[in-house]
C-alpha cells in the first residue's frame, strides 16, 4: 500500500475501467490506430491525435472513487483544435470480413442497406477484388460454395480459405498453427532487427515449447506464456475443421501463406533492395535477413508505409511452387513488340505485377512481325538497324541520289 503504482494504458482505458488507487493520469493526446488502404491492401499502425472525447474519457480515469488530477501534455489551442469524435471505424477498416456476411444474407450491393456511416466505395471495391481472388465470390458477385465455406469459420476470409486448403491438402494442423500464429503478436520479444522474418523460425519456437518447455524457449528470446496461448488457439481450430495429428513438417508453410496472401506474393527485384508485391507495391526486408537474397516469398504480416512497406513475417516460395500450386492466379500474354532494336515475339507468365517466365513465341505471322519492325523504325530512325559498313555507305549513295534524281530515286 505503501509503493506507488506507475500503470502504462492503452486507449482501453478510455471505456468504464475502474482501477482503484488511481489518482493521477498523464494523457499524451495521441493514439496507435490500424489504418487500412484501399489503394494497396494494407494496414499501417499510425500514431494520430485524440479526440476530445477520448480526452474526457482519459481524464475521467483519475479520480473516480476520489479526488484526482489529469495532466494533459498539449495546451488549450491544440485542444480546441481536436476534432469533437474520432471517425467510425468502418472509415478506416478492411471490409472483406463484412462483405462476405453481406454476401451470405443476399445481399450483393452493401448500398442497398441503411448504413449508420455508409462504407467509402474504395473500400468495398478494394474487399470484392479480395474475395474474388479468393475464389469465394463468382464473376456475378454471388458467393461460391468456397465462399459459404469461408463464411462458415470464425476468421478473416484470408485466414479461413488456409485452413480449408490444409485440410483439403493434408497441411490440417500446419494451417491451423499459422493461423494462430497471424492472429496473434509475434511471439519473440522486442524488435530485434537482427531476427529473421521467417515465420518457420516462430513454427520451430512453438515445436521447441511443446517439447522442451519454457525455460528453453525463453532463453531463444520467445514468450512462453504467448507460446502456450497460440498453440491453444491452433488446437481449437483443428478441432473445428476436424482435423487430427501434428505438425510434420514446415515445408508447405509458403504455399498454404500464398493461398491466404496472393496479392502479397513477392520477387526480388534485380539489382535492388526491394522486392515487389504481386499488387505492385514495393516493400523492404532487412539486408542481414536469409530471406533478403530470397527471388520469390509471400509476406503475411507487411506495413504498408507511405513510400514503401515492411515486411515482418514471411515464407521463402520458389517459381515452380507458385505455378504448379497457385495456376488460378496466373496470365499468360502473347507479346510482338519492338526491343532493344529488334522484334521480340514472346510469350510471358505473369502473376498480377510480377513476371514468373518469359519464352519465344512460335508461328507469329509475318505481317505483325514487319507491322512491328516498321513501327520501331519509325520511332528509332534507320540509325537503329545493325547494318554494317557496306551497307551504310549504299544508304548515303541512295539517298544521294534522292536528292539529286527524285524522280527516278
Amino acid at each position: 500500500a505503501d509503493k506507488r503504482r506507475l500503470i502504462l494504458a492503452t486507449p482501453i482505458a478510455e471505456t468504464s475501467l475502474t482501477i482503484e488507487g488511481v489518482s493521477v493520469v498523464v494523457d499524451s493526446g495521441l493514439m496507435k490506430v490500424p489504418c487500412f488502404s484501399p489503394a494497396t491492401g494494407l494496414t499501417s499502425l499510425r500514431t494520430i491525435s485524440i479526440s476530445k472525447a477520448s480526452a474526457d474519457q482519459r481524464a475521467g480515469r483519475a479520480g473516480r472513487l476520489a479526488p484526482g488530477i489529469c495532466y494533459r501534455l498539449w495546451t488549450m489551442g491544440e485542444h480546441h483544435s481536436k476534432a469533437d469524435f474520432l471517425p467510425p471505424e468502418i472509415v478506416g477498416a478492411d471490409l472483406a470480413p463484412l462483405l462476405l456476411e453481406v454476401l451470405l444474407w443476399g445481399v450483393t450491393d452493401p448500398g442497398d442497406l441503411t448504413w449508420l456511416d455508409p462504407p467509402r466505395t474504395g473500400q468495398v471495391n478494394q474487399a470484392r477484388d479480395l474475395l474474388a481472388r479468393l475464389g469465394a465470390v463468382d464473376e456475378e458477385g454471388g458467393l461460391t460454395d468456397i465462399g459459404r465455406q469461408i463464411a462458415s469459420l470464425p476468421l478473416h476470409p484470408r485466414l479461413a480459405l488456409m485452413l480449408l486448403h490444409g485440410r483439403e491438402k493434408g497441411n490440417g494442423p500446419l494451417a491451423c498453427r499459422l493461423a494462430a500464429l497471424l492472429q496473434n503478436r509475434d511471439p519473440f520479444r522486442g524488435n530485434d532487427g537482427a531476427r529473421s522474418i521467417d515465420i518457420e523460425d516462430r513454427l520451430e519456437i512453438l515445436r521447441l515449447f511443446e517439447q522442451k518447455g519454457s525455460a528453453l524457449v525463453r532463453a531463444r528470446g520467445a514468450d512462453p506464456s504467448l507460446c502456450q496461448r497460440i498453440l491453444r488457439e491452433a488446437n481449437q481450430y483443428q478441432r473445428l475443421l476436424d482435423v487430427d495429428g501434428g505438425v510434420r513438417n514446415f515445408q508447405e508453410s509458403g504455399n498454404l501463406l500464398a493461398l491466404a496472401y496472393p496479392d502479397r506474393i513477392a520477387r526480388k527485384k534485380p539489382g535492388s533492395s526491394q522486392h515487389l508485391l504481386s499488387s505492385g507495391r514495393g516493400v523492404i526486408i532487412p539486408v542481414g535477413d536469409h530471406l533478403h537474397q530470397a527471388d520469390f516469398l509471400v509476406a503475411a504480416h507487411v506495413d504498408g508505409g507511405k513510400k514503401q512497406g515492411r515486411i515482418f513475417l514471411g515464407a521463402d516460395l520458389s517459381r515452380e511452387e507458385i505455378i504448379e500450386g497457385h495456376g488460378h492466379l496466373l496470365t499468360r500474354e502473347d507479346r510482338v513488340e519492338w526491343k532493344n532494336n529488334h522484334v521480340e515475339a514472346t510469350s510471358i507468365l505473369s502473376l498480377g505485377s510480377l513476371e514468373l517466365a518469359r519464352e519465344p513465341l512460335p508461328g507469329v505471322d509475318s505481317d505483325r512481325m514487319s507491322q512491328c519492325l516498321l513501327e520501331g523504325i519509325k520511332q528509332r530512325g534507320l540509325d537503329c538497324l545493325g547494318w554494317q559498313k557496306k551497307s551504310r555507305e549504299l544508304q548515303a549513295r541512295m539517298q544521294c541520289a534522292h536528292v539529286w534524281d527524285p524522280d527516278r530515286w
